[in-house]
């Protein structure tokens, strides 16, 4: 059992890693703010939305990416970005993402929608609210 696994999940339902103590100490010294540096780096598929300006409007066949998933597991994490952030930047589009989602994906929309395909509950992912500050970073980011 890791220690991630004794330490529990956290709120969105994925592991979360923790600050450790040297960073702790390193954020003490300089004043460097821990806050936000334990992003999730799981998170379970239904409270991720797909990015409404993602400029693929079509994804194709996701069948092999599915079978791939589910056969050999998710080898790269999408960037995703907490849904507050991006309707901050985003605000017309708050009415388009999915309800109950906590997270929008920037980068890995063909990899949300084969893990939804292939019925996997959690997703790897990287949380990065700067890539996405604007609507054209957004876009930049997803590109």
């Amino acid at each position: 059992m890791s220690k991630a696994d004794q330490l529990g999940s956290g709120r969105f339902g994925g592991g979360v890693r923790p600050i450790s103590a040297r960073r702790q100490a390193v954020a003490a010294a300089t004043g460097v703010p821990t806050e936000g540096v334990a992003a999730p780096t799981e998170l379970p598929v239904h409270r991720i939305s797909p990015n409404p300006d993602n400029p693929r409007s079509a994804l194709g066949d996701l069948t092999d990416l599915a079978g791939s998933l589910k056969t050999h597991g998710q080898k790269q994490a999408i960037t995703v970005m907490n849904r507050d952030a991006y309707v901050k930047a985003n605000p017309k589009q708050e009415g388009a993402l999915e309800p109950d989602t906590t997270h929008v994906v920037v980068d890995g929309s063909s990899r949300l929608a084969a893990a939804r395909e292939a019925g996997l509950a959690t997703i790897k992912v990287m949380v990065s609210d700067d890539q996405g500050a604007t609507s054209e970073e957004l876009l930049e980011s997803a590109l």
